[in-house]
């Protein structure tokens, strides 16, 4: 726990610092699918450094996630003409696809909710000091609603967390990962509704393919 934890912590505070940033440049659609590929990395991870077994239809099915996943973050430029925020997006890929795994480290090491408060303790170092760097401050938001939905969205974040660590704890990595890797078809859906996104006919169909894929993926490892 004491090698994991910190190391889980680094991971994840720069990929959170990579995620924000890339939603406050881009859009959401597109970070957010791009960032979920972190499938790929913590699979990746699991099964060569960890000792994770894998079959061929997982491989098959979690190829077929990441196509879709790929197709929601089809998206050259916005409408604006400027950046998308993808290379957030794939720097917030690489950082919590690694962090996710070694989750699966710091979760054996101690207890599922354990892991979650240490590790999203540890976590905020990195953010505080890259914002000390910039010499800015931090502040709450304004008024009622401003926090409200702050607090809303960091419920929300550690239920996730929580929830992954409990699948986690009970299942190979392989199994649980791809299911929360579909989560961009919840963040796109949100996107179009809260923030008036347009997703492009591929992105649709991106998300169809996810869904089907991740149904499937359920299916076969039940």
């Amino acid at each position: 726990m004491a090698i994991w934890a910190p190391l889980c912590g680094a991971c994840l505070g720069a990929g959170y610092l990579c995620y924000y940033t890339g939603l406050q440049r881009g859009s959401v659609s597109v970070v957010s699918s791009a960032a979920s590929a972190w499938l790929a990395v913590t699979v990746t991870v699991t099964v060569l450094l960890f000792g994770e077994h894998i079959s061929l239809p997982q491989v098959l099915l979690m190829g077929v996630v990441l196509g879709g996943i790929l197709m929601l973050s089809a998206q050259p430029s916005t409408s604006s003409g400027n950046s998308t925020g993808l290379l957030w997006g794939v720097g917030a890929m690489f950082a919590l696809g690694l962090a996710l795994a070694l989750l699966d480290r710091a979760t054996e090491a101690s207890s599922p909710m354990v892991a979650v408060l240490i590790v999203r303790a540890l976590s905020m170092i990195p953010a505080y000091l890259f914002i000390r760097s910039r010499g800015e401050v931090i502040r709450l938001p304004q008024g009622w609603n401003g926090k409200r939905l702050l607090l809303g969205a960091a419920l929300l974040d550690a239920g996730g967390y929580v929830t992954y660590n409990l699948g986690i704890d009970t299942a190979p990595v392989p199994v649980v990962a791809p299911i929360v890797a579909a989560h961009p078809v919840v963040t796109v859906a949100l996107a179009i509704v809260l923030l008036r996104e347009r997703p492009r006919s591929l992105q649709w169909a991106g998300a169809g393919v996810t869904v089907a894929a991740v149904i499937a993926l359920s299916a076969v490892a039940a």
